[in-house]
């Protein structure tokens, strides 16, 4: 389950170097290769896929009948990763991961249905990733997003018009709705998100800093649609990562690409300078 979430990651995380470049354009050959890896993972990720649409997650050797509420926010950040690197909305993949997130958010229990929603076990992780889900299958070009354009200097250069959200009625509802679960659970004197439950053995709070990130990026992806939540939420999130911010960070490193390093060879690419406080 670690090394499949981590894959997971890895890719998503991955997509964005093959997508920005700066002017003139850099190394083809490595932008291929990171482009050829993207497809493999891409194809890895659909391989996994199992009959009900779904993919391998918390619920992995539980008893028949039973069932882990987090897994449908596992399988949104499939579908996020799949259509962050390019596959687009109406891929079969795609479409029936969809349905068995959509099926266990809200739906009939005597059909099978988790219903997370009408039964109460609905979370903030898996109400935000969702939300990342539905905007990313909805972006503009479906999938992968265009390339950043930049001027001479490499600075990037803004689009003349910022291209429009096109989404479904019951999809932009479906966000919609998400969004208003998001606001209506941030914890209210904190500021911030909590996982529920604390099944781990950390210390008891009113939020923490996992959480509350997941929130704050779902509800960043539907802003980017139109779909918008109150600026109260987020003063108040601002307030409380300010506040939870150390005065000061741990003596790090600082690295810079050694000169005379060339691509091949045994010797180290970095080389240490000094340290920083971070």
């Amino acid at each position: 389950m670690k090394r499949f979430l981590s894959g997971v990651l890895v890719l998503l995380l991955a997509v964005p170097a093959a997508r920005v470049d700066a002017e003139p354009p850099a190394d083809t050959g490595f932008e291929k290769r990171v482009a050829a890896a993207n497809d493999r993972g891409a194809a890895r990720l659909k391989g996994r896929q199992k009959r009900n649409g779904n993919y391998p997650a918390f619920s992995e050797g539980l008893a028949p009948g039973t069932f882990n509420p987090m897994d449908v926010g596992v399988n949104a950040l499939v579908v996020l990763t799949l259509a962050h690197s390019g596959v687009k909305r109406d891929d079969v993949a795609i479409k029936k991961c969809l349905n068995f997130c959509r099926t266990h958010y809200a739906g009939d229990p005597t059909k099978g249905s988790w219903d997370l929603k009408g039964s109460g076990r609905l979370s903030v992780y898996v109400a935000s990733t969702l939300i990342m889900a539905l905007i990313e299958v909805n972006a503009p070009g479906g999938g992968r997003q265009p390339r950043v354009k930049r001027d001479r200097y490499g600075k990037p250069v803004p689009p003349k018009r910022r291209p429009a959200c096109k989404m479904s009625s019951s999809d932009k509802r479906w966000i919609k709705e998400l969004v208003r679960f998001v606001v209506t659970n941030q914890h209210e004197a904190s500021g911030g998100w909590r996982y529920p439950g604390n099944p781990v053995d950390s210390v008891e709070a009113d939020s923490d800093l996992s959480n509350t990130p997941y929130a704050l990026l779902g509800l960043d992806a539907a802003a980017r649609c139109g779909i918008d939540a109150p600026v109260e939420t987020w003063i108040r999130a601002g307030e409380h990562l300010l506040r939870e911010q150390e005065e000061e960070g741990l003596e790090v490193p600082v690295w810079i690409q050694d000169e005379d390093w060339v691509e091949g060879s045994e010797g180290d690419r970095y080389r240490e300078i000094g340290t920083t406080q971070a």
